[in-house]
């Protein structure tokens, strides 16, 4: 997939500077990303900083999860990565049924791509409201998530080809041997983010 004349245009978009931060969908990928999960293994490594990096997120931004992993072992990484707080906190824990592949794809090992488009609008639009709307089950909003508040953090830029301006690629944890405590790759986003959160449109940053 390749971005639309649309997105290209909204991403050239003169930026805007905020006095308050913008309210900020950020969609986290886990395998390669935050975790490295060894085949059979029952528990994945976690990447240095990972708790701290979560509390930053959760006390700054919405969050959610999108991984190209089945559902069984996306639960398993959510469940060891996260706290049930931040579970419960979670907007949504999409999985490889949310990818639009084919029976015969799903099952093999294919090149994926998460189409941001599917969580701003459609069959698996993700709820935007505010935390206070949905305490008083207010039923419309006007907030929804759009290309100038969506971040997707991943280790593929191939995976985020039709929304490239929404990507924060990091380095893929693809080996054992290459996980390292001088990995502080997670304190780079976390500066990134404190950056960003102040502009009006994420894709005209990125």
């Amino acid at each position: 997939p390749v971005p639309t004349e649309s997105y290209l245009s909204i991403a050239k978009q003169p930026l805007r500077r905020l006095e308050k931060p913008n309210r900020l969908l950020v969609v986290l990928d886990l395998n390669g990303t935050l975790m490295y999960r060894i085949k059979h293994s029952t528990r994945p490594i976690m990447r240095p900083d990972l708790p701290e990096f979560l509390t930053y997120l959760f006390n700054n931004f919405e969050v959610m999860v999108w991984t190209s992993a089945q559902t069984p072992n996306a639960l398993r990484m959510v469940r060891a990565a996260f706290t049930p707080e931040w579970i419960e906190k979670l907007r949504a824990v999409w999985s490889r049924d949310t990818l639009g592949l084919s029976n015969a794809d799903f099952y093999s090992r294919v090149q994926v791509y998460k189409r941001l488009e599917r969580i701003w609008t459609g069959r698996y639009q993700v709820d935007a409201r505010t935390a206070e709307e949905i305490r008083n089950n207010v039923a419309t909003t006007t907030h929804f998530w759009d290309q100038s508040n969506t971040i997707l953090i991943d280790d593929s830029i191939l995976k985020a080809s039709a929304q490239p301006h929404n990507l924060i690629e990091v380095p893929s944890m693809v080996a054992l041997d290459e996980i390292e405590k001088e990995d502080k790759v997670l304190n780079h986003v976390m500066a990134y983010l404190e950056e960003v959160k102040y502009y009006d449109n994420v894709s005209a940053y990125m």
